[in-house]
């Protein structure tokens, strides 16, 4: 695997994290951290980050509908 395809999961991976953490506090849940929530999720993180190629995941990235998309798998 190539640096830049390890550098854009990382990036991927800090977004996703960002997302939950504002999800959790909306919900006043407990914030984890950055290594408990890749720890966690890091079959979940693996198999959306794959979906990248999909337009409809990136348009839904864009419009916040994260959601809506995760649904339609």
């Amino acid at each position: 695997m190539s640096v830049y395809v390890l550098e854009q999961f990382e990036s991927f991976c800090r977004k996703m994290y960002h997302r939950n953490c504002e999800e959790r506090g909306e919900w006043g849940d407990e914030l984890l951290t950055y290594e408990e929530y890749t720890t966690n999720h890091r079959g979940f993180l693996i198999h959306v980050y794959e979906q990248l190629e999909d337009e409809s995941f990136g348009e839904a990235l864009k419009k916040g509908s994260l959601k809506e998309w995760m649904r339609s798998l």
